[in-house]
């Protein structure tokens, strides 16, 4: 229930009713009547109190005591690109409902990936090699051991400009909206 999970994620902020009520602007008694089930919030007071409580929104609706998923080397999902110039291999399983997915990305020595502006929040850690990479007017060398953090609707190309692979992980947060 809706109001269950925000009064478990107010506790465990170790935040009173009172202080809730001040951080999003409403009365000690709505969000007492939203605790327990009694009113139903608005999607922009679901906003509000997301940000009071340091969450996303859709934390409210993750399932508790949801299974971990498991995915083995032997049945991670491959993709190639460019002739296998570029390889992805799904570290994440394959489910249309997860907000988070993660590949093991291969890049052969003088490829290039250019990556389209999308809604996703894009991480890349190198594990090896070195890249070149260029969005809008800004460009960076990664070496093994960097990472960058690419912003939502962001367009950017990475050259592996070495003379050997380089590979890194790829997380992908999906729907890279703010509040």
């Amino acid at each position: 229930m809706l109001g269950d999970k925000i009064r478990k994620i107010r506790k465990g902020e170790d935040l009173t009713v009172a202080a809730l009520a001040a951080r999003v602007g409403v009365s000690e008694s709505y969000i007492s009547q939203l605790e327990r089930g009694l009113v139903d919030p608005s999607v922009s007071l679901l906003r509000k109190l997301a940000f009071a409580l340091n969450v996303s929104v859709a934390s409210f609706f993750d399932e508790d005591g949801a299974e971990p998923i498991i995915t083995r080397l032997e049945d991670r999902e491959q993709e190639t690109m460019q002739d296998g110039a570029v390889s992805f291999s799904w570290i994440s399983p394959e489910a249309q409902d997860l907000l988070l997915e993660m590949a093991e990305v291969s890049i052969r020595a003088g490829s290039t990936l250019q990556a389209p502006a999308n809604p996703h929040y894009v991480c890349l850690f190198l594990t090896q090699g070195s890249v070149h990479i260029q969005f809008g007017q800004t460009a960076a060398e990664l070496q093994a051991g960097d990472s960058i953090f690419i912003p939502a609707h962001t367009p950017y190309t990475l050259t592996n400009c070495g003379t050997e692979l380089t590979k890194g992980i790829l997380c992908v947060s999906k729907g890279g909206q703010q509040i």
